[in-house]
């Protein structure tokens, strides 16, 4: 099982969403016994502009979880115009949830 932190652009809209499915210790579950890390808000230079970065904590335990996080991921993304996000310090092009899958599955092959 291999951690994986991926960063994205702070976005107020993007933010309300985020927080309001998290519970008080930052978890947000997306199945029974998967769930994904927030960390709390950093003020960093993610992108030109941005301020702020959303850190996401995860381990893929299963298939099944790998795709509930990359579903949960691209929907938090789709609705931005910036869609870049940085997986284990490299930056990510996002087109569509495959590119999301392979950026993570890659990392997770160099385990």
């Amino acid at each position: 099982m291999k951690t994986i932190k991926c960063i994205i652009a702070f976005e107020n809209e993007s933010w309300k969403q985020i927080s309001t499915e998290m519970d008080d210790y930052g978890k947000i579950y997306i199945s029974e016994d998967e769930s994904i890390q927030i960390l709390p808000l950093t003020e960093s230079n993610f992108l030109y502009g941005a301020e702020k970065v959303i850190e996401v904590v995860f381990s893929v335990t299963s298939q099944i979880a790998l795709g509930l996080l990359v579903n949960w991921l691209y929907d938090k993304l789709k609705q931005r115009k910036e869609k870049k996000l940085i997986i284990n310090q490299k930056v990510l092009e996002v087109t569509d949830k495959q590119s999301i899958m392979n950026a993570i599955a890659d990392e997770l092959d160099n385990e």
